[in-house]
């Protein structure tokens, strides 16, 4: 970027946060009414009276790898990461 448009602060002053509690929201620093705990990743479909599903996944990452690995779904399906 551009050297100009920099802005300092002195380090003393940022409080950086090393590691958000498990199930915490990083954004708001509270409990995720979604917080799916490690070995308890499940996969949710709901369907309504018209056909029309809705599948949730609660799973967890730890560094680059997500579970759970499979998420089946079907064409026209609606489908959230949670």
């Amino acid at each position: 970027g551009e050297p100009h448009y920099v802005a300092a602060i002195q380090a003393s002053k940022l409080k950086p946060a090393i590691r958000y509690k498990s199930g915490t929201n990083s954004r708001t620093d509270k409990k995720s009414k979604w917080k799916t705990r490690a070995g308890r990743e499940k996969i949710v479909r709901n369907c309504d009276d018209a056909g029309k599903c809705r599948v949730d996944v609660y799973g967890t990452t730890i560094r680059s790898h997500i579970t759970p690995e499979i998420i089946e779904v079907t064409e026209g399906d609606t489908f959230q990461f949670t």
